[in-house]
């Protein structure tokens, strides 16, 4: 019904587990608990899950989807200069949303899926991947769509070959200015507007990004990983390390939707990451980013010359007995050492 009340709209399942030995479905959620419908797209050209009360899809996972066939040959089908895996669903989604079209979910639809698992030899794939297509192909899909953002994505480690004269790597582009034309589509910040919940008041759109110094010991905290990037989770722990400008995981801005308010901001996220300052116990580590404001443990600020969590019932400081070079930090009283969000301890936003 879905498809034809508006052939330009395209459904998704809710997608669930598959196991491999029984071939039935697991982890199916309970009516209306959720699960896995919908994602958003990120700077570095991923695609990650989340969650919210509508229907609307801002970017599908992949091939799980009905469309009209009328739509599809309208739209241009899938994009041949692409290979291998990866990339495909970004392009698809943004031409679909851009080009007059929408994606929403069937509540009342399942999908199992095979996960690949390292531990389950069944689940490996039976198919070559070109190493470096997923790159090349969310490449051409992001040269294609962003406009005039499209050099952020440069910044990350990853597309470092397609920086300057490594752009001829990716191909003509002539199919996707075709239809541009001929579909009369709309400009990227036009994506970013039509999901707020996400870009504006989740925060993925910041005015300013600073680093968070620990004023007695000078030292700023720091988030595991290395690098920047959405694919993967960090390892370790939230520290505090000598302030280091040119360090990407020192710098943070302010993210997260405040609750039952259509502005940002509740918590404060990793640049470039889908990480967010997260309270675990007495220590302060980070997690993925609950964007709807949902999450109490995500719930900081920077108020008063204190790094403060859910309202200020707790502060975070040095731990005691730590390092003279890499100190831990953790909660306590909230009348008991200092914080400045600035650049490398300037106190200024950038």
């Amino acid at each position: 019904a879905e498809i034809a009340d508006n052939y330009k709209r395209v459904v998704v399942p809710t997608i669930t587990s598959l196991n491999v030995d029984t071939w039935t479905e697991f982890n199916r959620p309970a009516p209306g608990q959720g699960g896995l419908t919908k994602c958003y797209l990120t700077w570095d050209i991923e695609f990650k899950w989340f969650g919210d009360d509508t229907k609307d899809v801002p970017v599908m996972s992949g091939g799980l989807l009905a469309m009209s066939n009328r739509w599809w040959r309208e739209t241009g089908g899938y994009d041949m200069v692409m290979h291998g895996w990866g990339g495909e669903n970004i392009d698809q989604s943004l031409r679909i949303w851009l080009c007059g079209g929408e994606i929403v979910f069937a509540k009342d639809s399942y999908v199992a899926h095979m996960w690949r698992m390292s531990n389950q030899p069944k689940t490996r794939a039976k198919y070559h991947v070109p190493p470096g297509s997923s790159q090349k192909n969310r490449q051409r899909a992001a040269k294609a769509w962003f406009g005039g953002l499209y050099n952020k994505t440069l910044q990350f480690p990853e597309f470092g070959q397609f920086r300057g004269a490594g752009q001829s790597g990716l191909g003509s582009l002539d199919n996707y200015d075709d239809i541009k034309s001929r579909m009369e589509c709309k400009p990227f910040v036009w994506f970013l507007d039509r999901f707020p919940q996400i870009y504006h008041w989740g925060g993925l759109i910041p005015p300013t990004v600073f680093m968070l110094r620990e004023v007695d010991s000078g030292m700023c905290v720091t988030r595991p990983g290395g690098r920047w990037g959405n694919a993967a989770a960090p390892t370790g722990t939230t520290r505090l390390a000598p302030c280091d400008r040119d360090d990407p995981v020192q710098w943070f801005h302010g993210a997260n939707q405040k609750q039952g308010q259509k502005q940002c901001c509740s918590g404060i996220r990793s640049w470039n990451s889908d990480q967010c300052l997260q309270k675990q116990g007495d220590g302060l580590e980070t997690g993925v980013c609950t964007m709807d404001g949902s999450s109490g443990s995500q719930l900081f600020e920077v108020a008063n010359g204190k790094l403060m969590w859910a309202g200020g019932s707790r502060c975070a400081g040095r731990a005691a007995g730590a390092s003279d070079t890499v100190e831990v930090v953790n909660f306590g009283s909230c009348s008991d050492g200092g914080w400045r969000a600035g650049g490398s301890g300037d106190g200024g936003g950038l």
